[in-house]
């Protein structure tokens, strides 16, 4: 009897949704902190957030979300608009680059790697996942952790490129709104 409503801001999972052929089911083409756009107050019963990277996106190199296998390096959802990784880091300052890769990753070694980062884009642009993962591999003093030495810092810039803390503090408030009480 119920409805669920799928918000994505991701093309391709338009196009996955458009599959689903189901009359309960209504796929939104958006931001999910836009849902108190589409319901009235306290009208709905409940709100899952399924937030972050989807195996399909790290699956596809086009995208640029992993380092596993070369693609441009672009991170966003929807990446129709907005800067892409690649655009961003060609012209951050070391700080900026430092303060992202520590907020967002909790990377220890990110002054290190936005040092590396600096120095190498004097010289090249840096605009593939290969690229990146390779800067930081090549710098990076703990070469025996469990997880590749990347994997924070493309953490840390997906969700910086993609605002994805902000986004979901947004979301939290549009469902508040929608929510029955």
């Amino acid at each position: 009897k119920g409805s669920l409503f799928s918000y994505d801001l991701d093309p391709e999972a338009k196009l996955e949704a458009a599959n689903i052929n189901h009359s309960n089911f209504h796929f939104v083409h958006d931001n999910y902190r836009n849902i108190h756009l589409n319901f009235s107050d306290n009208s709905i019963d409940g709100v899952l957030l399924d937030c972050g990277v989807s195996s399909p996106q790290l699956d596809n190199p086009e995208r640029g979300f992993s380092f596993k296998d070369n693609g441009p390096l672009d991170m966003r959802f929807d990446n129709s608009k907005g800067l892409t990784v690649s655009d961003w880091i060609n012209k951050a300052g070391k700080k900026e680059i430092m303060d992202v890769l520590y907020t967002f990753g909790d990377e220890k070694h990110s002054k290190l790697i936005s040092e590396a980062i600096i120095s190498h884009r004097e010289k090249y642009l840096i605009d593939t996942t290969s690229k990146l993962a390779k800067i930081i591999e090549e710098i990076y003093p703990d070469k025996k952790t469990k997880i590749h030495p990347a994997t924070k810092s493309f953490q840390a810039f997906r969700i910086f490129i993609n605002n994805e803390l902000d986004e979901f503090k947004k979301s939290l408030q549009s469902a508040k709104k929608i929510i029955k009480t």
